[in-house]
């Protein structure tokens, strides 16, 4: 895990990067197609300027009236964003003592090129404990790194019990 970096693991995040001009209610849309738990609001010249949480969209609809009011009222500024090149391990502390569930990752203009999820870092953590101890699939673990469909552990890929008995009586 230590000569991964940020790139390798983090996911596209396209249908996620917003206009920081966009209206609260085009906002909202936007979260619901992205499938995302936030929207990564960009400038003009289109490098990352905030952040507008899930959470915020939720508070603003339920106080405002109008959904026509631009989202800048409900941007965080103030938003930790990891660097494309950076090593996976330096960013580790994001997750540990704090909880974020994304992080934004930015390459070297600024621009917004992907996120890191929480889910994915605790996937690598998972197929990194299963080859310390001898019990992961080595090449499929590495081939998988940076995907979101990354393998898990072995007791999350059991059969379902009646499936297997189902399987059993018919043998």
């Amino acid at each position: 895990m230590l000569t991964l970096r940020v790139a390798d693991l983090m996911r596209p995040c396209h249908a996620a990067v917003i206009p920081m001009s966009m209206k609260l209610r085009d906002a909202a849309e936007a979260l619901i197609f992205s499938e995302e738990p936030l929207l990564i609001a960009v400038d003009d010249a289109n490098r990352f300027a905030g952040v507008v949480a899930e959470s915020a969209v939720i508070r603003s609809l339920l106080a405002t009236p109008s959904t026509d009011v631009p989202i800048e009222s409900i941007l965080s500024r103030h938003v930790e964003s990891a660097s494309c090149d950076a090593s996976l391990s330096s960013v580790m502390p994001f997750f540990r003592d704090a909880c974020h569930v994304v992080v934004p990752v930015i390459d070297r203009t600024g621009s917004v090129v992907g996120l890191l999820h929480r889910r994915d870092v605790v996937r690598l953590l998972l197929s990194d404990a299963g080859e310390q101890t001898g019990t992961g699939d080595d090449a499929a673990a590495q081939s998988q790194i940076g995907r979101p469909e990354v393998r898990g552990p072995h007791f999350l890929q059991a059969e379902p019990r009646h499936v297997r008995d189902q399987v059993n009586r018919q043998t």
